[in-house]
């Protein structure tokens, strides 16, 4: 008559029925298992006018009962036994006891057998995280899949990617059709007993676009009008940078057509700020024409220039920074000439750097800008808050991209992807989080720093909606909620929902809740601790997710309440509708601000 339905595994959660027929004997099955360290029990009250309570005993494989430790006693007809060890296995009896202290014989035993088994470790070695290619490039991947077990699963790996499905399978291939954007690569394996590991990186992949590069040992340069004076140009760096020094005005003798499509990308640099710094296109040596240079540093702002914006700024100096240029949207032409400006005609002591030119044609597409919104930069949470993050993409061409976003963090790698999500399982440090997308090949990101602090030891946390719940307390679906559900006081009759928890230490505890009160008529539970006094809990109103600790109306505020070692129970009843709880603190540490 004992059934075990689920086997044993770490973060099971179990629920046990006992059913109580007499005071002599306790008979009791396992009808479901799902994940987590505890194992949870309720059962029928006995009816025995002078029942004085329960005791649930437990015992490790090839142990015997220790009957004067029990490992639970109370007067409830539930209770939750904490931190069983996944790789045992445990045996549970209960029995009745009376007000002499007289007890029953054991239930039926049931027991929970333990696995050895350990989830296998995957990892991806190549290419590395946040690597870039180009659209029809071969992307070799490589990974490794090791397990206690089972060994080297390695060759079962699966691959996948958020854009593309699956991608490929083992522990090495390589592959020439990822689409455009950015991905985010996946590595799975399963073991021989269901049990899965698996790693993920972040790549890029870019549009093919034709191109020149500017060789300056091929492509020599002249001089542009007649500003090019005083001073040097020197090739650099093979022929890919022009150091000019002074003040000098120089263009290539190659001509360049330029289209609507014509982009000038290249990195610049200055370690002495001159007058006017710039590039652009000209027809001929003249000065007379419209605007043909950008420039993007300088004390001078020449009228003649377009101003280009981000420019170079003093905090760049003795650094490169890279620009892209869309020329082709100011102006078009042929035969036109590449120049540069490096003018400093007062001290001639500006100098400039080009590097690395190229004039693309193919797309006049612009990167898109990327937002954060929030949380804000700075901000700090709690390990195990849920943190939700919002963020908008905007692009010239394609309107709306914030759901293409992707998101990662420099700690934990990719954590998520679209406008908006949350996540609580974030590991404990700062956190630098970028929020990326990607347009044809063109990129835009941003990115804040968050901090996830530790609890403070002797702290207990409690999902909302994993007590035992009653009547109208009722379990809703919320994005922002710790685990995507939160509790709630819905209409009707009244309701409770109450936790079993173990204190390691006696001293005094205060509760915390994370909590909704949006109005004066939801805005209040009652709290009870050990079947005591009822607390009045009048509740910090808004209408988003807040810690608020529980105080009592009639009484002290906050709530302290004093436990000894051992395992208590918390009841939080309905007072009002609509009243809401997504997660619970017990803590010892009563300076403690969550």
């Amino acid at each position: 008559m004992i059934s075990l339905l689920s086997k044993y595994r770490l973060n099971y959660f179990f629920y046990f029925l006992f059913i109580i027929l007499a005071l002599n004997f306790t008979f009791f099955t396992i009808p479901n298992a799902s994940a987590a360290t505890q194992a949870s029990f309720a059962w029928e009250p006995n009816s025995e006018p002078d029942l004085a309570g329960y005791r649930i005993f437990c015992r490790e494989q090839n142990q015997s009962y220790d009957y004067a430790n029990p490992s639970w006693e109370g007067t409830n007809t539930y209770s939750t036994i904490y931190d069983l060890d996944e790789s045992k296995s445990y045996c549970f009896v209960v029995r009745a006891f009376d007000t002499e202290g007289l007890e029953s014989e054991d239930s039926n035993e049931e027991c929970l057998e333990g696995s050895s088994n350990f989830p296998p470790e995957a990892a991806i070695t190549s290419p590395g995280n946040g690597s870039g290619f180009t659209e029809g490039d071969p992307v070799g991947f490589d990974g490794t899949a090791e397990d206690t077990e089972d060994g080297d699963l390695a060759t079962s790996l699966t691959w996948t990617s958020n854009l593309d499905g699956t991608i490929g399978a083992g522990g090495s291939f390589v592959t020439n059709s990822l689409s455009l954007g950015t991905h985010t690569i996946t590595a799975t394996v399963t073991d021989n007993e269901g049990l899965s590991g698996n790693d993920s990186i972040s790549i890029t992949i870019t549009e093919s676009r034709s191109f020149d590069v500017l060789d300056f040992d091929q492509t020599s340069t002249v001089a542009y009008s007649n500003q090019d004076r005083d001073g040097t140009v020197t090739i650099e760096d093979g022929g890919a940078t022009l150091h000019m020094q002074g003040n000098r005005w120089r263009r290539t003798q190659q001509v360049y057509e330029i289209t609507p499509d014509t982009v000038l990308e290249f990195d610049f640099m200055s370690t002495i700020e001159g007058e006017i710094h710039g590039i652009g296109f000209e027809e001929d040596d003249n000065l007379t024409n419209d605007q043909r240079i950008f420039q993007f540093f300088g004390t001078q702002a020449w009228s003649a220039t377009y101003q280009w914006s981000p420019p170079y700024t003093a905090t760049d100096m003795g650094s490169y920074v890279h620009f892209s240029i869309p020329v082709g949207q100011y102006y078009t032409g042929s035969n036109m000439y590449l120049a540069f400006v490096s003018d400093d005609d007062g001290a001639v002591i500006g100098n400039s750097w080009f590097k690395n030119i190229r004039v693309v044609e193919g797309s006049s597409n612009l990167s898109p800008e990327v937002a954060i919104t929030s949380p804000g930069d700075g901000s700090g949470f709690i390990e195990g808050d849920p943190v939700r993050f919002d963020g908008t993409a905007e692009d010239t061409e394609n309107g709306d991209l914030a759901t293409s976003l992707t998101w990662t963090s420099n700690l934990d790698g990719p954590i998520g992807a679209g406008g908006s999500f949350a996540i609580n399982s974030l590991s404990l440090g700062t956190h630098t989080i970028t929020a990326t997308v990607t347009d044809k090949g063109f990129s835009g990101n941003d990115s804040i720093s968050i901090t996830i602090a530790g609890l403070p030891s002797g702290s207990i946390w409690i999902e909302a909606e994993s007590g035992l719940l009653n009547n109208t307390m009722l379990v809703e679906q919320d994005l922002d909620a710790s685990g995507g559900a939160y509790v709630l006081a819905a209409r009707g009759a009244d309701g409770s929902v109450e936790y079993t928890f173990q204190i390691t230490e006696s001293g005094d505890y205060v509760v915390w809740g994370r909590v909704i009160a949006q109005d004066s008529s939801s805005n209040s539970f009652y709290v009870a601790m050990d079947n005591g006094d009822e607390h009045l809990w009048s509740m910090q109103r808004s209408e988003d997710w807040l810690w608020d600790m529980v105080s009592n109306r009639s009484g002290p505020d906050p709530s302290v309440f004093y436990l000894e070692q051992g395992f208590h129970t918390l009841r939080i009843s309905k007072r009002e509708n609509n009243a809401q709880i997504d997660r619970i603190l017990i803590t010892n540490d009563l300076n403690f601000l969550p």
